[in-house]
């Protein structure tokens, strides 16, 4: 019972660490003495290191090695190497999350980040949740275009509700546009994206979703793209992630579709 008073709480949290520094100076200890003994004798003038000088300075320098890396060696076992093994450990934990999370790519232009030619390439269905997108559906027309051409494609889009008035007028002020000028691309976008279903065989349909919007989706089978809006009125870089499935990023965002496809309806 004393000895287990006497032991630190750290101590009692940390055996191995405890145990590894006593070893550690236990062989330093041991080291030190052998170094000092060494050039103690080595130094010895007696005639036997008359006739054996090339032992002697083997024993000189032998003594002054291990005093010399007996500072190295421990500096090393009690900082180096624990520091060398929490960055590995701070790595492995890093590399963990992204796994979980089903992270593949972090951007800031989701125009050009992502590789859109790769997610559009093989896959059948596409789920779009934006504001209105025109910048985007411009940039990337002629991918829109090929996919609608292939039958048995289907393209979801979701725009927002004109006639929610509170989040049209939310989302007018967030994007640096008048209400008339919001609703006008919304309608712009919706014919746009029919435009793109009629010049194919795919099944592309428009939905109208109340609600604010904080983000965007891109949902192209198992992966997908999640563009950040930001909250200052002027353009520019916005964080853009990339996912995969299984992951959990890929099922907050196959969730939050659920949740838009209950509470929209076809345009």
């Amino acid at each position: 019972m004393a000895q287990e008073a006497a032991m630190s709480p750290s101590s009692r949290q940390q055996p191995f660490r405890g145990l590894s520094n006593w070893k550690t100076a236990t062989i330093a200890l041991v080291m030190l003495i052998l170094g000092i003994l060494l050039l103690y004798v080595g130094d010895d003038e007696t005639s036997f290191w008359e006739q054996h000088k090339g032992l002697q300075a083997l024993c000189n320098n032998l003594g002054g090695l291990m005093i010399a890396s007996l500072g190295l060696g421990v500096l090393w076992e009690l900082m180096g190497k624990r520091s060398f093994a929490a960055e590995i450990l701070e790595q492995a934990r890093t590399s963990s999350d992204v796994h979980t999370a089903g992270l593949t790519q972090v951007g800031t232009n989701y125009l050009s980040d992502p590789d859109w030619e790769d997610l559009f390439s093989g896959t059948t269905k596409v789920d779009v949740f934006l504001a209105c997108g025109t910048t985007w559906r411009n940039a990337h027309h002629q991918l829109l275009q090929r996919f609608a051409q292939k039958s048995g494609n289907r393209l979801r889009v979701f725009l927002p509700d004109p006639a929610d008035t509170t989040s049209i007028k939310a989302l007018a002020e967030r994007f640096n546009k008048s209400v008339q000028e919001l609703k006008d691309a919304i309608k712009e976008a919706e014919g746009a994206f029919k435009a793109i279903g009629k010049s194919g065989s795919a099944n592309v349909t428009v939905y109208h979703c109340p609600g604010d919007r904080m983000f965007s989706f891109y949902r192209f089978d198992k992966r997908a793209v999640i563009t950040l809006y930001s909250h200052s009125k002027m353009r520019g870089p916005v964080p853009t992630l990339v996912c995969r499935d299984p992951g959990s990023l890929y099922e907050f965002v196959r969730d939050e579709f659920r949740s838009i496809e209950e509470s929209s309806k076809e345009a």
